[in-house]
């Protein structure tokens, strides 16, 4: 199960600040989050006592930042952008990591399946692997195998690939 966690710093009524923890992957936008704060003080408020009956809606309550994600690319860690990494986070079926790299290599949310290669350990990996599942060079042979430059060709080969952090994308 793919989760999307980000903690938000929130303030109901201008009381003090706080942090709310969820997953945006249930959440399409700020209302909502909004509003699972809301639910979650007015149940905090029940358990405390059967005088409190005030009750939060999402009007109360003021979203004032984006504290942390371990998952969330930095240029998306803000309340502005945070919603737009989440839409792009939901439209492919990687993990965040994979993700992030897409994000570095300027690939769009909707194509990161159809562009992602996989991981590899570097740029001569790649290209020796992209060689093997073409057909192009016969592994079990010693020779041309062994004689082949695989930095040029992994040079070559880039020039229709990106790659971040080790993982590698077709450029679309």
């Amino acid at each position: 199960m793919r989760n999307l966690d980000a903690t938000f710093t929130y303030t109901i009524n201008g009381s003090e600040e706080k942090e709310f923890n969820t997953d945006l992957t249930g959440s399409e936008n700020e209302q909502e989050i909004r509003e699972a704060i809301a639910e979650a003080q007015t149940e905090q408020l029940q358990e405390q006592g059967p005088d409190e009956e005030k009750e939060y809606s999402a009007d109360d309550v003021e979203l004032t930042g984006v504290t942390s994600s371990e998952d969330v690319h930095e240029k998306y860690l803000s309340l502005e952008r945070i919603f737009d990494y989440a839409d792009y986070f939901c439209e492919c079926d990687h993990e965040a990591e994979v993700v992030n790299a897409a994000i570095d290599c300027d690939i769009q949310g909707c194509d990161i399946d159809e562009a992602y290669q996989g991981a590899y350990k570097d740029n001569e990996d790649f290209a020796q692997e992209t060689a093997d599942q073409l057909g192009a060079v016969d592994k079990n042979a010693a020779w041309p195998i062994n004689c082949i430059d695989w930095e040029y060709a992994a040079k070559e080969l880039m020039y229709d690939y990106c790659e971040s952090n080790g993982h590698y994308f077709r450029n679309m």
